[in-house]
């Protein structure tokens, strides 16, 4: 992952899924470059993971289906990937979805 969130559009959708906004994500997801899935926070953490932390299985799936071979394994500064800090958030239906 090498960008960070510095356009609008890149942290409306971080903002999308630390709030739970489906519509908001696959509206953003389907009207830009593929690439914006690889955008990451300075803490390099990923839409994934976000949403991930948050809890929001119904936009895990959504980012799942979609990119789940370039995705699933990216790690942030902190050495977590969605599926460890969807464990250490206690989202076990997150986690079943990672597995």
């Amino acid at each position: 992952m090498t960008d960070h969130f510095q356009l609008n559009e890149n942290k409306i959708l971080f903002e999308a899924c630390v709030c739970g906004d489906l519509p908001q994500i696959v509206e953003i997801l389907n009207t830009t470059q593929s690439t914006i899935i690889n955008i990451t926070t300075p803490d390099r953490d990923t839409l994934l993971i976000c949403a991930s932390w948050e809890g929001h299985t119904h936009i895990v799936e959504v980012l799942l289906q979609q990119h789940k071979d370039s995705i699933i394994n990216e790690v942030n500064i902190f050495g977590d990937t969605a599926l460890i800090v969807a464990c250490k958030a206690g989202h076990v239906e997150c986690v079943k979805l990672l597995l």
